[in-house]
């Protein structure tokens, strides 16, 4: 009797795999408007009816993205990328967390650790952020968006995310670029068509039950012993990293705190998944204070005291070298964007300015695009000495004071100083803006500062003690793009990918627009 119920189950599993949905002529996806021709539709059928074909995997994905999806919804909100983007995730790792794949690509979202880092995720001998449902999302989020804007396109993005944003040129066209209107053929990239049918096949079944359990997301605190986070809640260290496998081994950095996630039964309440909630502890709880003390205002060294009737002052942006030897990384910029921008691989960029793999550009760092012995000047940071920038580019002080006509040592942060050439007489310094942009006054109109509150600094991707994550969620959320067209008429000693810099374009794409092969373009030829 029961091998008979046993199959009528099995039976019943079946038709329910095969009730699969149709595959539209048209459709919508990240905002795109589709159009599906037939040899399309068929492929895409063919992947329904795989992805479909067990039902109890099927239900078992459904079952993992009720519990996971929240999250990625928050982070992908947070971003202002396209939800459409999260069934991605089921068809790269299933949402299993310590995926990893042929190629040692790991976790939820399947980044390698050099583009894991690069896309702001911590990887160490402690903790592997690849596995942290939320961080990878905010970051796979911010690499959807990094490809996106060069085609102002996200189902180009999607096959940008699979072949990288060189490798998806061959399969774009390029009055794609910009265009809300796609139509999708039997030659689409596989993987865009992946995407597709993933959502036609979970977008009506994810969301429509409670899980089996759900997760709630807590600070460590600041603590640093997994045995004693664990035991905190009542959990052996084994069954506490089941539902946590981002932890790799039984401590934390120091220094920060980070969300873990603790099993719950029950009705999935909503108010509780918030990660950044606008102030509020995790969990919905009441407005944390924002730590403050008193501080004496601490007089400015001499060096760093900016005189500005001393300078030409200029914004980088208006520097001729900016965008051609130096770029300043951007609030929340990482270096794989600068790296994919200006067309050097991210290895590369790292050699030029002797970064380690652990480096992560904070706003307002200055990011060379040439290697030292190539460099014409270097651009002062607060803090530096003439000594050890001597030193960096094998030269010594007096020689550096002879090029720039200095009397002293004393340098200014955002100061540009020649390593090759020698100042013209008379000349005043260049004098770069600060990351704050802030303009300073003459130092006999600076006013002393008595006191200033100080709050309480926060790892940028980590929740601080009190359990916030950030105070403001638009922090997270990225700059909204749109194809701008306009003709540009080429002069003397331009190239592709100058004029595609001065545009913030992709060279790649300018030259597939306008049919070229060749960096090399003759003046006076107009391009699109």
């Amino acid at each position: 009797m029961k091998r008979i119920w046993l199959a009528l189950l099995l039976a019943l599993f079946s038709q329910v795999a095969l009730a699969l949905p149709d595959v539209p002529e048209r459709m919508r996806f990240c905002d795109l408007d589709l159009t599906i021709d037939a040899d399309a539709r068929v492929k895409i059928q063919e992947i329904l009816t795989k992805v479909t074909k067990s039902s109890l995997h099927f239900q078992a994905l459904v079952d993992r993205a009720n519990i996971y999806f929240p999250f990625i919804q928050e982070a992908f909100d947070l971003r202002g990328v396209p939800q459409d983007l999260r069934y991605i995730v089921l068809q790269e790792s299933a949402l299993v967390a310590d995926a990893v794949s042929t190629s040692n690509a790991v976790g939820f979202w399947q980044f390698k650790a050099e583009s894991g880092r690069e896309s702001g995720l911590q990887i160490d001998a402690q903790v592997d952020e690849r596995r942290h449902i939320f961080l990878s999302s905010l970051a796979a989020a911010k690499y959807f968006y990094t490809i996106a804007r060069y085609y102002d396109n996200y189902l180009y993005a999607v096959i940008g995310y699979n072949r990288g944003p060189m490798g998806a040129m061959a399969f774009t066209e390029t009055k794609g670029y910009g265009s809300r209107h796609l139509t999708i053929t039997g030659e689409t990239h596989w993987y865009a068509l992946h995407a597709l049918a993933h959502k036609l096949a979970f977008e009506n079944a994810i969301g429509k039950a409670a899980p089996p359990l759900w997760l709630q997301p807590l600070s460590t605190g600041g603590e640093t012993q997994v045995q004693r986070i664990a035991a905190k809640h009542d959990m052996s260290v084994e069954d506490f990293k089941k539902y946590n496998l981002w932890i790799k081994g039984g401590t934390l950095p120091a220094g920060k705190s980070f969300i873990y996630y603790l099993p719950r039964q029950g009705k999935q309440e909503l108010a509780l998944l918030k990660q950044v909630n606008g102030g509020k502890q995790i969990g919905g709880g009441t407005p944390v204070k924002t730590e403050t003390k008193p501080v004496k205002a601490v007089e400015p060294p001499k060096t760093q005291t900016r005189d500005l009737r001393k300078f030409t002052y200029l914004e980088p942006q208006d520097d001729v070298d900016f965008g051609a030897e130096y770029v300043r990384v951007k609030q929340g910029e990482s270096l794989v964007e600068i790296a994919v921008r200006y067309h050097i691989k991210p290895k590369k960029l790292r050699e030029l300015n002797g970064h380690s793999n652990s480096y992560r550009p904070q706003a307002g760092d200055i990011v060379y695009l040439k290697a030292a012995k190539s460099r014409s000047f270097h651009i002062v940071q607060a803090g530096e000495q003439l000594k050890d920038i001597a030193a960096r580019y094998g030269s010594t002080e007096d020689k550096l004071r002879d090029k720039n006509r200095m009397t002293a040592s004393n340098l200014f942060a955002g100061q540009k100083l020649s390593l090759k050439k020698k100042v013209a007489k008379g000349a005043k310094p260049t004098l770069l803006a600060l990351p704050t942009d802030a303009v300073e006054l003459p130092v006999e109109e600076v006013q002393e500062i008595k006191e200033v509150k100080v709050p309480k600094e926060d790892h940028p991707k980590a929740l601080s003690n009190t359990g916030v994550l950030s105070d403001d969620p638009a922090s997270y959320r990225l700059q909204a793009f749109e194809s701008k067209w306009v003709t540009h008429t080429v002069v003397q000693g331009e190239s592709v990918w100058k004029i595609a810099r001065k545009y913030g374009a992709f060279a790649e794409v300018v030259k597939k627009i306008n049919g070229l092969s060749s960096n090399e373009v003759k003046p006076g030829t107009e391009l699109k």
